[in-house]
C-alpha cells in the first residue's frame, strides 16, 4: 500500500510538472510570437472556449464530492470547495450575459473569491467557527448572494468601463498578491503534511494569477489583441484541469487506503474480540467517550454499541471505578499519561482483588488522540507483573541510591541504560545519551585493563562531560552473557579532592599544634628573663645601703646576666613583630649595591668570639675576593647571623663551622655548614615553617622559639632568592642560600656590621 501511494504521488508530481511547462510555453508563445493571432470571430475558437468552460463545472463537482466524502474535517478544503463553486457561478453568469471579447470582470464575485482564499490561511476565529458549525446555511446563503450580486452588477455596469478603471486595476493587483501569498502558505502545508491537494491548489491559483496578468497587461479595444484573452483562459483552464484530475487521483488513493485500513481494522477487531484473551479492551476519544469495546467487555457489562443507554451506563460504570481509586494511583496514572503517554501497573479493585491496568495514548486518523485501555484480571499475569515491578523497584534503589555511576551498553557498544548519577556527573539531560556510542563519552575506551578469563574490565577511565571537561572514574565492567557490558564506576575526582582536603586538614592540625606548643613555651621564653630581671632588682634593692664601691661590685657582677636576658626578650619580641609583618605582607626592602663578600665576611668574623666560648672553629672561604650585587644589607646581615647563631648553638664543643661563597651567572651561593647534632629527616620538609623546633622539650640545651628559620626563609624570599637544607642526625647540617647575581646600574654602598644586632641575635649563646 505504501509503495502504491508513493507511485501515485510521483505520478501527480510529474503530471503537475508537465502542466506547468505547458502553461509557460503558452505564455512565451503569446508574448513573443507576433505571428500568433487569433480570430475571435472564428467559430472553432468559440467552440474551444465553450468546451474548456465545461472544466469549471467538473472542478466544482469533483471538489464538492472530495470534501463531503473524504475531507469533511478539513476546514481548508471546505473553503477551497466554495471558492470553486463561486468561480463556477462567476463563469455561468458570464456565459449567460457577456461575450468573451468583453473580458468582463464581476467585482462582487471577485471580492468573494478573495475572502474565501483569505479564510483558508488565517487562524481559527469565532466567525470561522460559526461558519463551520452552520455549513448548510452558509452554502445556501453564499449561492444566493453570488447569483443576486452577479445579476445586479451585470445589469447596471459597463464591463469595459470597469476593466479600464484604475481602481479596478489596483483591485486586480491586490488579488494577485493574495493568490501568491496563499500559494506559498499551501506549499508550506504540502511540505508539512505531504498532502498533494495543497500543491494542486497552488498550481491553480498561480494559473489564476497569470490570467489576471494577461487581462491587465494586454487588454484594449483592438480586436487583434483578443488572442491574449483566449490565452489567459487557456492557462487558467489548464490549471483547473490539473486540479480536477489531481483531485480524482487523490480521491482514488485515499479511498483505496481507507478500504485497506478497514480490512486491517476488521482483522484487528477480530483479534481483540477473541474471548480466549480474557482481557477487557476499550478505545476512548480525548473526551473519554467510548469509541470501541471488545467482546469481553461487551459481554461483561451487557453492552450494546447501538444502544445509547447501554453506552452511557458503561461509561458511567468505568468512571465510577476510576473515581474509587486512591488519590495516589490517580496521581501516578495522570502523571504517566502526561509525561510518557502511557501507564501500566497493578491497581486494587473493590478493595479485594487486583487488576493489571494498561493505558496508552495513540493517534487515529478519524478520531485524533485516542486512549487504548486494557484491563486484565488474570491472577498469574498480575502476580508476574508485581514481581517484575518489585524487581524493578529494587533495581532502581540499587542503581539510583547507591551513588555509583552505572552504564549498560549492548554488544554494539551503544548505551542502553544510564542511571541519574551519570547525567548529574556529565551534565546531560535525562535519556540524552541513550544510543550514544560508549566511545563518545570515554577517552581511550580500548586502552583498559581487560581480564579475558573473567570477562571483566577494571581500572581508571576518563569520562567526557557535555561541556568537554574530563572526569576520572574508577571502573569495574562485567560482560553480560556476550550481549553487552555493565559498568559500575566511582568518581575519583571527589575522592582525590577529599584526600587533598584530608591532607590539608592534617597540615592545619599539625600547624595548630605547633602554634599551641609555641605559645605554651612562649611563657617560658619570656618568663625566664623576667624572673632574672626581678631577682636582680631585688638583689640590688638589698644592696642599696652599701657603700658605693661595694654596690658597684654587686652591679658589675649581675650586669652581664641582666643584659643577656634583656637581649633575649628583645629578640623574641622583634621576631614576633617581624613574623606579623610577613604575614601581613608589610615588610619593606631597601636595595643597594654591596660587596657581598665583605658583608658576609664581616658578619662571620663578628661572631668568632661567641664561637670561641664553645671552642668552635669558624672557617670562611670564598671564590672571589670582591663581588658587587644588589641586596638589602640589613636583611642579609640578619640572615647570616641567624644561621651562624643556630650553627654555634647546635654544634658541640670542638666542632667546626664552614662559611663558603661561590658564584655563577645567575646566583651567589652562600653555604653555612656545621658538624653539629643535625636535624631528623622527618623535620626537614617543615623546618622553615613557623613554630617548628627540633627540640620541643622545656628542658632543652638551647633557647629558641621556632620562628627564627621561618623569618630567614621570608627574608630570603624578599631578596628574590632561595634557601635549602641538607642534614643528617649526629653528622651536621648545611644551609645553602642562593641570592640573584645582579646589581644596580650605579653606586656602591659601604656597610658596617651592627654590633648591637650581633649581640641581640647571639643572646641565646652568651
Amino acid at each position: 500500500m505504501i509503495l502504491n501511494a508513493k507511485k501515485n504521488e510521483k505520478f501527480i508530481i510529474n503530471f503537475i510538472k508537465h502542466a506547468v511547462i505547458l502553461i509557460i510555453l503558452l505564455m512565451i508563445l503569446g508574448i513573443h510570437d507576433s505571428t500568433f493571432n487569433i480570430d475571435m470571430h472564428n467559430k472553432n475558437i468559440h467552440d474551444l472556449v465553450s468546451i474548456l468552460s465545461l472544466l469549471i463545472y467538473l472542478g466544482a463537482i469533483v471538489s464538492s464530492l472530495y470534501y463531503y466524502m473524504l475531507k469533511k474535517n478539513n476546514d481548508i478544503i471546505f473553503y477551497i470547495t466554495y471558492f470553486i463553486i463561486a468561480f463556477f457561478l462567476h463563469l455561468s453568469n458570464q456565459t449567460m450575459w457577456v461575450n468573451i471579447q468583453d473580458e468582463h470582470l464581476l467585482i462582487n464575485l471577485f471580492i468573494i473569491n478573495k475572502i474565501l482564499i483569505i479564510m483558508t490561511i488565517i487562524p481559527n476565529t469565532k466567525f470561522k467557527n460559526k461558519i463551520l458549525n452552520k455549513k448548510g446555511i452558509f452554502t445556501f446563503c453564499m449561492v444566493l448572494l453570488c447569483l443576486i450580486l452577479s445579476y445586479i452588477e451585470l445589469s447596471l455596469f459597463s464591463s469595459k468601463t470597469l476593466i479600464t478603471n484604475h481602481y479596478i486595476q489596483i483591485l486586480f493587483f491586490c488579488g494577485d498578491i493574495i493568490y501568491i501569498y496563499a500559494s506559498f502558505k499551501y506549499f508550506e502545508k504540502f511540505k508539512k503534511t505531504n498532502d498533494c491537494i495543497y500543491i494542486l491548489w497552488t498550481v491553480f491559483l498561480l494559473s489564476r494569477c497569470l490570467k489576471n496578468f494577461y487581462t491587465l497587461t494586454f487588454y484594449n479595444d483592438n480586436m487583434e489583441n483578443y488572442k491574449y484573452a483566449v490565452l489567459s483562459l487557456l492557462i487558467m483552464y489548464i490549471g483547473l484541469t490539473v486540479y480536477s484530475i489531481g483531485i480524482l487521483i487523490i480521491s482514488n488513493m485515499e479511498t483505496n487506503s481507507k478500504l485497506k485500513d478497514m480490512q486491517d481494522l476488521d482483522v484487528f477487531y477480530n483479534i481483540l474480540d477473541n474471548e480466549f484473551m480474557n482481557i477487557e479492551m476499550y478505545f476512548f476519544n480525548k473526551s473519554w467517550k467510548i469509541i470501541y469495546a471488545n467482546k469481553v467487555a461487551r459481554k461483561k457489562y451487557n453492552f450494546n454499541e447501538n444502544n445509547m443507554e447501554s453506552l452511557k451506563y458503561l461509561e458511567e460504570k468505568l468512571k465510577k471505578g476510576f473515581e474509587k481509586l486512591d488519590k495516589k494511583y490517580k496521581s501516578i496514572i495522570t502523571e504517566g499519561l502526561i509525561n510518557n503517554k502511557s501507564w501500566k501497573g497493578v491497581i486494587p479493585k473493590d478493595n479485594k482483588d487486583e487488576v493489571l491496568l494498561d493505558i496508552r495514548t495513540q493517534v487515529s486518523k478519524d478520531h485524533g488522540i485516542i486512549y487504548v485501555v486494557q484491563i486484565n484480571y488474570n491472577k498469574e499475569i498480575i502476580k508476574l507483573k508485581k514481581e517484575v515491578e518489585e524487581k524493578n523497584r529494587i533495581f532502581d534503589v540499587i542503581t539510583e541510591k547507591s551513588g555509583d555511576i552505572i552504564i549498560i551498553v549492548d554488544k554494539d557498544e551503544r548505551i542502553r541504560y544510564a542511571n541519574k548519577e551519570v547525567y548529574k556527573l556529565l551534565g546531560y539531560e535525562e535519556n540524552e545519551i541513550i544510543n550514544f556510542d560508549i566511545k563518545d563519552i570515554i577517552i581511550d575506551y580500548y586502552n583498559y585493563n581487560y581480564n579475558r578469563e573473567e570477562n571483566k574490565i577494571f581500572g581508571e577511565l576518563h569520562l567526557i562531560c557535555k561541556d568537554k571537561t574530563i572526569i576520572d572514574v574508577e571502573t569495574l565492567g562485567t560482560r553480560i552473557n556476550d550481549e553487552g557490558w555493565i559498568f559500575v564506576s566511582r568518581n575519583t575526582t571527589y575522592r582525590k579532592e577529599l584526600e587533598l582536603l584530608k591532607n590539608e586538614n592534617e597540615k592545619i592540625k599539625v600547624h595548630q599544634q605547633l602554634k599551641n606548643d609555641f605559645f605554651a613555651n612562649l611563657s617560658h621564653e619570656l618568663k625566664t628573663p623576667l624572673n632574672i630581671f626581678y631577682s636582680i632588682i631585688q638583689l640590688l634593692d638589698l644592696n642599696l645601703d652599701k657603700k658605693e664601691n661595694e654596690f658597684k661590685l654587686v652591679y658589675e657582677k649581675y650586669n652581664t646576666g641582666l643584659k643577656i636576658n634583656f637581649y633575649r626578650m628583645l629578640r623574641m619580641i622583634t621576631n614576633l613583630i617581624d613574623l606579623t609583618k610577613f604575614d601581613s605582607d608589610f615588610k619593606e626592602i631597601n636595595f643597594n649595591n654591596y660587596d657581598i663578600v665583605k658583608l658576609c665576611e664581616d658578619v662571620t668574623m663578628s661572631v668568632i668570639t661567641y664561637a670561641q666560648q664553645k671552642n668552635i672553629q669558624i672557617i670562611f672561604d670564598t671564590d672571589e675576593e670582591e663581588h658587587i650585587i644588589r641586596c638589602d644589607a640589613e636583611h642579609m646581615e640578619r640572615i647570616m647571623l641567624n644561621l651562624l647563631s643556630n650553627a654555634i648553638k647546635y654544634t658541640p664543643s670542638g666542632g667546626e663551622i664552614f662559611v663558603n661563597l661561590s658564584f655563577d651567572d645567575n646566583y651567589v651561593n652562600i653555604s653555612v655548614k656545621d658538624n653539629g647534632i643535625g636535624i631528623p629527616k622527618e623535620k626537614l620538609e617543615s623546618i622553615f615553617e613557623k613554630f617548628v623546633r627540633v627540640d620541643k622539650t622545656i628542658k632543652r640545651e638551647n633557647e629558641g622559639s621556632g620562628i627564627g628559620l621561618s623569618i630567614v626563609k621570608s627574608l630570603v624570599d624578599l631578596l628574590g632568592g632561595k634557601i635549602s637544607i641538607e642534614s643528617s642526625e649526629d653528622i651536621g647540617s648545611e644551609f645553602t642560600i642562593e641570592i640573584p647575581n645582579m646589581k644596580l646600574e650605579e653606586g656602591l654602598t659601604d656597610y658596617d656590621v651592627d654590633k648591637e644586632r650581633i649581640t641581640l641575635e647571639l643572646s641565646d649563646i652568651c
